[in-house]
């Protein structure tokens, strides 16, 4: 019969071996060992979950969408290149129009005209920057169209051409008489 070797000072206490690991001590090694790849593969999961809502928010969500009111007082939607901007008016070029809620698109509004439009958004009038703009006739002149009673007068960014596919979509519903946002 063999006697277990004993740590230094002589005392042993029961349930330990000469490692000094008892049975509880490795049954929480082994527990911990499980737990070792839990977090990671948290992590991994909120990785993946993070990228893919981007990945939504960034093509699917916020669509442009269109103030009603402000496109029935227009005259047309119109895409405008900003050529200069100045507190008389921002000059652009005219790069398409669709019809707005007051009927068909007036004949000065043509693809490739020069414009001076009113009341167009200092934060937009950067030059070579393309907005979407409801205008109206004002006597000689063009204005952004006005928005419902205590609201901004809205010019629309448009980023890429889907922006504006989207624009003219709505403004095609809502001339027609349907709901452009389902």
């Amino acid at each position: 019969m063999s006697v277990p070797p004993v740590r230094s000072g002589g005392f042993q206490p029961p349930g330990e071996d000469v490692r000094g690991e008892s049975a509880a001590g490795s049954r929480r090694y082994e527990t911990s060992s499980a737990l070792r790849w839990l977090w990671p593969a948290i992590i991994v999961v909120a990785l993946v979950w993070a990228i893919a809502l981007g990945t939504l928010a960034a093509t699917r969500a916020n669509p442009p969408t269109l103030n009603r009111v402000q496109f029935a007082r227009a005259d047309a939607l119109a895409l405008v290149e900003v050529r200069q901007y100045s507190r008389s008016g921002m000059r652009g070029e005219i790069k398409e129009a669709v019809p707005g809620g007051r009927g068909p698109v007036p004949a000065e509004l043509e693809t490739g005209s020069p414009v001076v439009i009113l009341g167009f958004a200092e934060d937009l009038a950067e030059t070579g920057t393309l907005a979407a703009a409801p205008v109206r006739r004002v006597g000689d002149g063009w204005e952004i169209a006005e928005a419902p009673e205590g609201l901004p007068r809205l010019v629309y960014p448009v980023a890429n051409p889907g922006d504006w596919s989207d624009l003219k979509a709505a403004a095609a519903a809502l001339s027609a008489g349907r709901d452009p946002y389902r």
